[in-house]
């Protein structure tokens, strides 16, 4: 089975009709069956596909979690708190994570309440803090939190729907990269730049933030999102000229962040080694490190057993390539080129 649909910039994929929204691994999997005399199968709305070499050897992948980690490794990754604990265990700098789990399951891990839970977590870091999904994917439902009311809310809706949430402290972000490791290697390295307005010494926020969906520097949907994770007073706020006020909680590419590639240096340097240290302390072979810059120093944020880089492919026909080359690479691991 193969696909039929054209990437950025008139990047041809073979033929077949496109299912699930025609996403970017499916083609590119399909175009490097192709280039490889692979069989390719897809099912489940091309959620699950699976890729088999000459010789016989398999790879499976399910939505974009490939079967290169071992099922324990993976599950460890997509837990934010396992992973800030063992990460910090051994000394990695890892945003910290503390758990509030839901109700039902509180007995597990010695909770009384959740209200107590989070008296544990506010005594530990303070405010503001950030409740997150602790399997959550994508920043959704992300929340900051200035105070114990805006906390409790946030508690009250993850748990209604996840057994657990995530809490750690509010870090004001200056830079978050995201690291492509594959096997021992960093391929791929890029800056995720949030959309931002820049201050003229007179207006406030609110006046340059319609300037910039005006103008379509800024669309509807990232006002919405930055609403959704800030505090409304900050819409008064009248920043000095030159001062940078930025749009929105996440850093996500789904969230009207741009990437910018970063290239071999003393950066670069800097960010593999943190993101293949964790990597190799965790047992992942193929995942994303998201690493974050701010006043407490440089730190893994959270590592991502699935790699997901459909956004990224759309920017352009150089990112699709890019995106495309991690794939193959990490495919290589297992099939016979």
């Amino acid at each position: 089975m193969t696909h039929n649909q054209d990437g950025p910039a008139g990047v041809h994929v073979p033929d077949a009709p496109a299912r699930n929204g025609g996403r970017a691994l499916v083609n590119m999997c399909a175009r490097l069956a192709d280039a490889h005399g692979w069989r390719m199968q897809a099912g489940g709305g091309d959620w699950v596909v699976r890729l088999t070499d000459r010789a016989g050897h398999r790879v499976g992948m399910y939505g974009y979690s490939f079967d290169a980690n071992p099922s324990a490794v993976a599950l460890i990754c997509d837990d934010k708190v396992a992973t800030a604990d063992l990460l910090g265990r051994v000394g990695l700098p890892m945003v910290p994570h503390e758990l509030v789990i839901e109700p039902s399951f509180a007995s597990w891990v010695g909770q009384n309440s959740v209200g107590e839970r989070l008296d544990q977590i506010i005594d530990r870091f303070g405010w503001p803090l950030v409740v997150k999904p602790n399997d959550g994917t994508g920043g959704a439902n992300v929340q900051r939190a200035a105070e114990r009311s805006a906390a409790e809310s946030a508690l009250t809706a993850i748990l209604a729907r996840h057994r657990g949430a995530a809490v750690g402290p509010w870090r004001e972000v200056t830079a978050e990269h995201r690291v492509v490791v594959v096997d021992g290697a960093a391929p791929l390295i890029y800056r995720k730049d949030r959309p931002n307005v820049v201050g003229d010494g007179r207006s406030a926020v609110v006046e340059l933030v319609a300037q910039s969906v005006v103008a379509g520097d800024v669309t509807p949907d990232v006002v919405r999102d930055w609403l959704d994770t800030h505090d409304p007073t900050l819409l008064a706020h009248v920043p000095v000229a030159g001062e940078v006020t930025h749009l929105g909680l996440r850093h996500n590419l789904g969230a009207g962040s741009s990437p910018v590639l970063v290239r071999p240096g003393p950066e670069a340097e800097s960010l593999a080694a943190l993101g293949l240290g964790a990597a190799a302390e965790l047992g992942a072979v193929f995942c994303s490190v998201d690493i974050v810059d701010s006043s407490a120093g440089r730190e893994v944020l959270e590592v991502n057993s699935g790699v997901m880089l459909e956004r990224l492919a759309a920017e352009s026909s150089e990112w699709w390539a890019r995106a495309e080359s991690v794939y193959e690479a990490a495919l290589l691991l297992t099939l016979d080129p």
